[in-house]
C-alpha cells in the first residue's frame, strides 16, 4: 500500500461515514479497521498487553513507512471523529490478518511482520470469525467502541514455521529449530470474547 492510498482510505472512510448519517433507517455502522491501528508506536516492546485502548502512532508509521497501519489508524480516527460528530452509532472490529486463499507475503498489513512477531502482536482471523464477529458487534446492544478481532496467535516456532508457509508456499523451508523460545503473546481479545459468548447465549441459551 503506497503512502498515496492512505488519503485515497481516509476519505473513503469519511464518504461512508457521511452516507450513514444521512440516513434515517441506519441502525448501527460496523467500522472494520485492524490490528495495525493499535500496536505501532514508540516503546511498543514495553506495552504488558495490547487491547482496544491502544492506537498505533501516526508519526512512528510514518516515520517506518507502515502505511497500511498509517492508513487504518487515520481512517478509523476519522470514522470515530464523523460517528461523534453526527450521532452515528458506531462500533469498530480491529481485525488481524484475515487468512485465506490468496493471501501472500506481499500483503501490506505484513510490514514489519518480524517485529510484530517478536512482540507477541501477529494475529490473523478466519473468515467464519470474522463474519460472526461482525454479526455479533452489530445485533447486541451491549456493543460499544472498539474490539479486537483474531482467532489465532503466532508465538510458537511452528506456528511462525506454519505461517511462513501459507504466505510463501513456493519458497523452501525449514524445521522450526528446538532452540527458538516461544513467544510470550501480548495482545489479547477478552472484550470481543465475552461479548460472542454472551450473543450466542442469547441465540442458543445455555450452550452448557
Amino acid at each position: 500500500m503506497p503512502e498515496v492510498m492512505v488519503e485515497v482510505e481516509v476519505r473513503a472512510a469519511q464518504n461512508v461515514l457521511e452516507a450513514c448519517a444521512q440516513t434515517d433507517t441506519m441502525e448501527r455502522v460496523v467500522f472494520t479497521s485492524s490490528v495495525t491501528a493499535v500496536v505501532w508506536k514508540d516503546g511498543h516492546k514495553l506495552v504488558d498487553a495490547f487491547d482496544e485502548r491502544n492506537w498505533s502512532d501516526l508519526a512512528f508509521c510514518r516515520k517506518f513507512k507502515l502505511w497500511h497501519a498509517l492508513a487504518k489508524t487515520l481512517s478509523e480516527k476519522t470514522a470515530w471523529a464523523l460517528a461523534m460528530d453526527r450521532g452515528v452509532d458506531m462500533v469498530a472490529i480491529n481485525a488481524g490478518l484475515l487468512t485465506g486463499p490468496g493471501l501472500t507475503n506481499a500483503h501490506p498489513y505484513l510490514k514489519g511482520a518480524p517485529d510484530m512477531y517478536e512482540d507477541g502482536v501477529l494475529v490473523t482471523v478466519d473468515a467464519d470469525f470474522l463474519a460472526d464477529a461482525h454479526m455479533a458487534v452489530y445485533e447486541s446492544p451491549t456493543a460499544y467502541g472498539r474490539y479486537l478481532c483474531f482467532n489465532n496467535a503466532v508465538c510458537r516456532p511452528e506456528d511462525a514455521a506454519e505461517f511462513a508457509q501459507m504466505i510463501s508456499p513456493s519458497a523452501p523451508h525449514s524445521a522450526p529449530s528446538d532452540e527458538l523460545k516461544v513467544i510470550p503473546q501480548r495482545i489479547q481479545n477478552k472484550k470481543l470474547n465475552k461479548l460472542m459468548v454472551e450473543f450466542a447465549s442469547a441465540i442458543y441459551g445455555d450452550l452448557d
